[in-house]
């Protein structure tokens, strides 16, 4: 079983940032990926959270999107086995001061990060161990919490709601009720079985 946690995109910011140019060219295949708005193709970057299994923590990631093409290097100076960079990415003034607030609030968002998310995170982990999605208790408490208000609403002239968004508190009760829950199971088999 994989132990890998999914970071909740409702928890995390996720910004995309529109750039003038992404470009990686690979000295060794002579030609380069670009990306362009002189050409319409509208390379932009996606910083999120991602979460690294191998160190068990979010990091931020930059991903590149938009159309692109393949090019022949033809206009450089120096020699492309002399080169020491395989990449750029190139922004106006307004798309690097975009970019550097994104990274910061994303940077800040993660170190005063509402302790409720961590505290999902490690609930989730533990949940995890014992072979439970914590993604699928909240949508089965979703589901009770909407049939709930289905009845209370059955009778009023307000609309029947169709979702319902826990808030942090309200989650993180919800996995530690169900992770109390799973380790007096487990606690009861082992006290049957001895």
């Amino acid at each position: 079983m994989s132990e890998k946690i999914k970071i909740d995109r409702a928890l995390a910011p996720r910004k995309t940032v529109r750039v003038k140019a992404i470009a990686v060219y690979p000295r060794l295949l002579g030609r380069q990926i670009i990306s362009s708005v002189e050409r319409a193709e509208v390379p932009e970057i996606h910083v999120y959270l991602n979460w690294n299994e191998r160190r068990r923590s979010p990091e931020l990631a930059l991903v590149f999107t938009g159309n692109h093409r393949l090019e022949d290097l033809t206009y450089f100076k120096k020699n492309p086995e002399r080169w020491i960079g395989w990449g750029r990415v190139t922004l106006s003034e307004e798309q690097a001061a975009d970019l550097a607030r994104t990274i910061d609030a994303l940077v800040k968002w993660r170190r005063k990060a509402p302790v409720s998310s961590d505290q999902i995170l490690r609930l989730e982990q533990q949940l995890l161990d014992f072979g439970v999605n914590a993604d699928q208790v909240i949508r089965e408490e979703e589901a009770k919490k909407i049939a709930g208000m289905r009845i209370a609403y059955k009778f009023g002239a307000k609309p029947r709601p169709r979702t319902y968004e826990f808030t942090f508190k309200e989650k993180i009760e919800i996995l530690q009720e169900k992770l109390k829950e799973l380790k007096e199971q487990h606690s009861s088999r082992h006290t049957q079985c001895s």
